[in-house]
């Protein structure tokens, strides 16, 4: 399970180009509602010794807190199967409500949420249409630039990178930004 030294590789568009990308199968940006120990916990559980990379709240109530965490497993890298496998035993705990990739030897982590921009406006319905098909959410209209479009991913829904790629790939859309954590 720990042997290979395996890389997954992957691609974002950029201005119509393709960009390659290395997603980091030792690393994991996770979206939570516990405690940054109980979510570090469930990689601990598996075996791995575990860093934080980083960790912030997103959202804060007196109810309670939705948080991010970049997780890193020391001196270990999964292959491509234990990765998925780790990806949805994580998803698997009802506290994690996202798990994404981080890329590269620099970790920059994604987020649950990516960006789409419409060639125009009545393309809405197929976004909205595209984003429920896929098992995602249509969140928010930018107040900037009513063609930008937020959709967050789902623990029933591929992650941000791939999707993201997806929605381009329609051509339906002008653009689309897949959400990188700098």
């Amino acid at each position: 399970m720990l042997e290979s030294k395996a890389q997954i590789s992957s691609y974002y568009y950029y201005q119509g180009q393709k960009i390659p990308l290395i997603i980091n199968t030792g690393a994991f940006s996770i979206t939570h509602t516990s405690d940054y120990e109980t979510v570090k916990g469930l990689l601990e559980r598996q075996g791995y010794q575990v860093s934080f990379l980083d960790r912030q709240t997103i959202v804060s109530t007196q109810e309670s807190s939705t948080k991010r965490s970049i997780l890193k497993i020391e001196n270990v890298t999964l292959s491509e199967e234990a990765y998925n496998q780790t990806v949805q035993q994580l998803l698997a705990n009802e506290t994690v409500k996202s798990v994404q990739p981080v890329l590269g030897e620099r970790q920059m982590g994604v987020s649950e949420f990516f960006h789409v921009k419409l060639k125009k406006h009545e393309d809405l319905e197929l976004l909205e249409a595209l984003a429920v098909s896929q098992g995602c959410k249509l969140i928010d209209r930018n107040r900037l630039n009513k063609y930008w479009h937020t959709i967050q991913t789902t623990k029933k829904s591929k992650n941000a990178l791939e999707l993201s790629n997806l929605f381009y790939e329609t051509g339906i859309f002008e653009g689309v930004d897949p959400g990188f954590l700098f």
